[in-house]
């Protein structure tokens, strides 16, 4: 069985103690809560960020595709520096579509001139690589039908 009167005597001293308790567990769990809530800040921060970068890289990929169709020579013969009139107007075009992920990437419009040109770069290097045939051959007749086999 339990004594009463224990019990009894701890009520005065926890009823005292009352207003410190509160203060301290309101304090431990005010605390933690702004800590979650900076975590969960900054975890989703460099996420968004992330996604802006992605997006910009992206924008930026599609405006030196479009460059590269429009030229006659597919830029493959030329130079493209980055103060090039027409990198300038593809980096203000992404910067008038996504002015939030320019903002919250901290680009400036030199900055996408430089990621434009980067991807023409890339696309220049990838043309490289490809080697076209000088002549287009007739297609030789099917294999079965060099051996004297019928087609099926």
């Amino acid at each position: 069985m339990t004594n009463t009167a224990s019990v009894i005597a701890i009520g005065p001293i926890v009823e005292t103690l009352r207003p410190i308790i509160t203060a301290f567990v309101t304090t431990i769990v005010g605390a933690a809560i702004t800590f979650g809530v900076a975590l969960l800040k900054r975890w989703t921060g460099v996420t968004l960020q992330s996604t802006y970068v992605d997006s910009l890289r992206q924008a930026a990929q599609t405006e030196a595709g479009v460059l590269v169709a429009e030229a006659s020579d597919n830029l493959s013969s030329r130079s493209i520096t980055v103060t090039s009139p027409a990198i300038a107007a593809a980096a203000a075009r992404i910067a008038a579509a996504m002015p939030e992920a320019v903002r919250a990437v901290g680009k400036t419009p030199e900055d996408l001139g430089r990621l434009v040109a980067g991807e023409i770069g890339k696309l220049q290097a990838h043309a490289t690589k490809i080697s076209v045939p000088t002549a287009i051959h007739a297609p030789h007749q099917n294999s079965d039908e060099s051996h004297g086999e019928t087609p099926r």
